[in-house]
């Protein structure tokens, strides 16, 4: 029985068919939702794709500032992705993407149950954190491709 989730993977341009029917399979048979992302909403902040920043506010909580070391380190990071060289865009960008927000231990279950399927090599995944949320899409997809050649040793 699937139960109800506030999980959710977002799931970005996955160009073979039968490895995208085994992805989409196994994360309903987890409870997991789908949303997946247009090249349209390659400059949507991974929040918004989520609908985190909507339901804070719906729940009529105010979305507080971060701390100074936060801001600093975010925009650090942000910096570096917006500002490096090798930053692509949606419409030369050929890599598949998985991002997933799920429940401590979840994400380790998803990965060997995508090993099992012998999918789990056909995206670059990263998990949501607080530090991720407010960057666009785009800017994530890309540091999970330069991070991924780095590791690698592609180019």
């Amino acid at each position: 029985m699937i139960r109800p989730t506030d999980e959710t993977v977002l799931l970005y341009q996955i160009p073979d068919k039968k490895q995208e029917f085994a992805i989409k399979r196994l994360l309903v048979s987890m409870g997991i939702r789908i949303r997946n992302v247009e090249k349209e909403e390659w400059n949507t902040t991974v929040g918004e794709l989520l609908g985190v920043r909507k339901m804070k506010q719906a729940a009529g909580n105010k979305v507080e500032e971060e701390s100074q070391t936060k801001t600093v380190l975010h925009e650090t990071n942000e910096e570096a992705i917006t500002n490096s060289a090798n930053q692509i865009d949606a419409d030369s960008f050929e890599e598949s993407v998985m991002i997933m927000q799920l429940h401590p231990g979840r994400m380790d279950v998803l990965l060997q149950e995508l090993k099992r399927l012998g999918v789990a090599n056909a995206t670059l995944k990263a998990i949501v954190t607080e530090y991720n949320l407010d960057w666009t899409f785009g800017q994530l997809a890309n540091e999970l491709m330069q991070e991924h050649r780095k590791l690698t040793g592609a180019k």
